[in-house]
């Protein structure tokens, strides 16, 4: 009896799912033990020399996966920025593989030097635009995702916090309802007067990393979204009426030193088409009634197809 090729996760359940149920489904088998695997799975490699994480991550990680294959799913629906605009010197990989045509292009303009294939979207449901009935928004901020020690993560996330607060302050009435979502205290954000203009909370809880199925629970009761980074884009699969709040044309991918050395070969398809800050409450409004031509093109650059399963389990068959 054959035995069955075993695989190791080091990428999390929420960004790895659909990952992991294909390759159970085409007969891999996990094992929680990484020295007993015959190949290795990450959403990404475990250290940023630009953002002051210990090299030793990084050894460390190289060694355990050894000479066996390794392979690389999207930590964010646009991993590519990873590799521009974060890590120094990539590790050898069997493949990279990125969710849409925009990461194919960023990784190529980056010079990336290793094998990369688009795979689809794999982070939950991927669905046409449905129009809504309300007028209830919904704010995911970044500071609801990327969280470190009360902190935003990335300081260059705040100005465009501020604005778009300012934003739904000068817009309430023109809402049914607003809900925001936030983790830990949000007193250095002013948001203790907002309570006073009829705003909802919504705890996701303080935990880093956030899942997909955390996000869709929340945009479900929304009929608009405002929010940014992986959110925004769950949102934006899941055909909800969003506006991605920090993605704007002149707006680079965020991290720890800006935009990466290679956005704008790339910033052309992968900067969001609408900016609130330029459009009317009424204008939001009218999102909710049909598709937009800009934001669905911008979908089909940066979203991209459904998970191409047969496709992802046949170039890791290639190698193991």
């Amino acid at each position: 009896m054959t035995r069955k090729k075993l695989f190791f996760n080091y990428a999390t359940v929420a960004r790895s799912s659909m990952f992991v149920n294909a390759l159970l489904r085409a007969g891999y088998q996990q094992t929680v033990d990484h020295t007993k695997a015959d190949f290795i799975m990450s959403d990404k490699e475990p250290t940023s020399p630009r953002d002051g994480t210990p090299a030793w991550r990084r050894d460390r990680f190289i060694k355990q996966c050894g000479d066996r294959p390794v392979f690389f799913i999207p930590h964010t629906p646009y991993a590519f920025w990873l590799w521009d605009g974060w890590l120094l010197e990539p590790m050898k990989v069997s493949c990279n593989f990125v969710t849409a045509p925009v990461g194919v292009l960023g990784m190529a303009a980056y010079g990336y030097p290793y094998r990369f294939e688009e795979i689809g979207w794999a982070l939950g449901r991927s669905l046409p635009f449905t129009p809504r009935p309300g007028n209830n928004l919904l704010y995911m901020p970044p500071l609801t995702v990327h969280w470190k020690e009360g902190v935003l993560k990335y300081n260059n996330d705040l100005p465009i916090h501020r604005k778009v607060l300012a934003w739904i302050v000068e817009n309430r009435k023109n809402f049914d309802r607003v809900t925001l979502n936030y983790t830990r205290s949000m007193q250095e954000f002013e948001y203790d007067t907002l309570p006073e203009m009829g705003f909802e909370f919504f705890d996701v809880g303080s935990k880093r990393d956030l899942s997909a199925k955390t996000a869709v629970a929340s945009i479900d009761k929304a009929d608009l979204i405002l929010s940014s980074n992986t959110a925004g884009y769950v949102a934006l699969a899941n055909g909800y009426p969003t506006i991605l709040t920090n993605s704007y044309r002149g707006v680079p991918p965020t991290c720890a030193t800006g935009a990466g050395a290679h956005w704008d070969d790339y910033k052309e398809h992968y900067e969001f088409p609408l900016c609130l800050f330029d459009v009317t409450a009424d204008e939001v409004l009218a999102l909710r009634d049909a598709p937009n031509a800009e934001v669905e093109d911008w979908k089909t650059y940066n979203i991209g197809s459904p998970f191409m399963a047969d496709k992802f389990i046949s170039v890791i068959r290639e190698f193991v």
